[in-house]
């Protein structure tokens, strides 16, 4: 069973929502990768779990208080038949609804295969050693800084050790460099703007500065701060960076793909803005890979007609909220019409990856509306084009992704189509 990794369908730290009936509502990539991403949207938990340890996890399920977890070790079938050890984490919670005296119940599970968990072990330590022995060659200050606890640390490579020079607030090492002449004074803007790049949680940025370090011999040298921040869902956990001398005839700038996306709001974008950033991509990096999705809310006219305009306003908005905190810093959201928003996402690489992103995106929009009213259940039709398996020219794979989603109108059945020339033909 050990030898049985398929990389494709490997979960650590998956998640999913099952109600009361331990039926599965919503999941995120990885469990529907894992389970199989053709399956119903209500396929029960019971069913995956091997039928020896199927007491055990609804035992524990049930003994569970609110806001209480355990975890357990148990078998589930992987969508290859083939079942798998792995780690659950159970947690029930419960959601209160306005102006309702019944609330929702349902279980958070946290779902990691366990020999998949030792492969990737052994292979993140065998990477950070590799690391560590080229950071050395490199002879660069490394920095971190953490957004919960604000503090700042820099550290410098020797062979497989790491020096920690520095490991203090922003804030307080900032004011240490200028007052101690550590920084220039005409480099005190551009730190200052430092700081505020970090604090805004920019994904990527480059700063140039002169400063006065020990080992620069009591001359002002100029160097150079690369800095990349690192996401945990929708929020920022941690911002990494390179400290790095470089010589007087560099500006210190250097143009990436990370430096044309979107972070926080700014993955909502207008029509021409999404145009801008697909033709920036694919012009910095013509090996990127771009999904393009068209997403429409179905029956809009029958709640229009039904629940007025205010229920529709409050829908429409949830439906964005979801759909760009699903996204977050992949790609970016752009609302073409009050039922209709594009999407584009970057480097995802095989169709297995695509189905398992729509199938969560649509199950997380429906559940997340489903605590705010359970009344309706909210469809959607999506069209699916890709750059550049669908073409090289960004025109061709606009008419693709149109026609993929007219077909998906016509099937009327909270259905997506993905654009496939030998299914659907060539587009001139």
């Amino acid at each position: 069973m050990e030898n049985n990794l398929i990389t494709e369908y490997q979960v650590i730290d998956g998640s999913a929502i099952v109600d009361r009936e331990f039926n599965i509502i919503t999941a995120d990539e990885q469990v529907f990768r894992f389970i199989g991403v053709g399956l119903s949207m209500y396929t029960s938990i019971v069913d995956i779990i091997h039928p020896v340890d199927l007491d055990d996890f609804i035992d524990v399920s049930n003994s569970l208080h609110s806001s209480e977890y355990k975890k357990m070790v148990l078998r589930m079938r992987r969508c290859d038949n083939a079942y798998r050890w792995v780690l659950l984490e159970i947690m029930r919670c419960r959601k209160e609804r306005e102006n309702s005296l019944l609330a929702e119940e349902y279980l958070k599970l946290k779902i990691s295969d366990i020999y998949a968990l030792k492969e990737s072990n052994h292979a993140l330590r065998e990477s950070m050693g590799n690391v560590r022995y080229f950071l050395a060659l490199e002879n660069e200050l490394f920095c971190t800084y953490d957004y919960d606890s604000g503090q700042l640390r820099i550290n410098q490579f020797n062979d497989n050790e790491v020096d920690n020079l520095l490991e203090v607030p922003l804030e307080q090492a900032v004011q240490y460099f200028i007052t101690h002449g550590i920084i220039s004074e005409e480099s005190v803007a551009e730190c200052t703007a430092i700081c505020a790049d970090i604090h805004a949680a920019k994904e990527s940025f480059t700063h140039s500065f002169r400063a006065n370090f020990e080992y620069t011999n009591g001359a002002y040298e100029l160097f150079e701060v690369k800095c990349s921040t690192i996401y945990s869902g929708d929020r920022p956990k941690t911002a990494i960076g390179s400290i790095k001398r470089i010589e007087e005839q560099t500006d210190g700038k250097q143009m990436s793909i990370s430096s044309y996306r979107y972070s926080g709001d700014r993955t909502v974008l207008s029509y021409e803005e999404m145009n801008g950033y697909c033709n920036r991509a694919i012009k910095l990096n013509p090996n990127c890979k771009l999904t393009l999705i068209l997403m429409q809310v179905n029956d809009m006219e029958d709640y229009m007609k039904n629940e007025g305009s205010g229920f529709v306003q409050d829908l429409l908005q949830s439906v964005q909220d979801t759909v760009r905190r699903h996204v977050g810093h992949r790609g970016i959201v752009c609302p073409l019409q009050p039922n209709l928003m594009s999407v584009v996402v970057q480097d995802i690489n095989s169709d297995i990856k695509l189905r398992a992103f729509i199938e969560s995106l649509r199950s997380r929009i429906a559940w997340n509306y489903r605590l705010i009213d359970p009344k309706y259940e909210i469809s959607f039709s999506f069209g699916v084009a890709c750059y550049p398996e669908n073409g090289m020219d960004m025109r061709i794979v606009h008419r693709k992704l149109v026609k993929a989603l007219q077909m998906a109108q016509e099937k009327h059945a909270n259905c997506y189509v993905i654009y496939k020339e030998h299914l659907h033909g060539e587009l001139s």
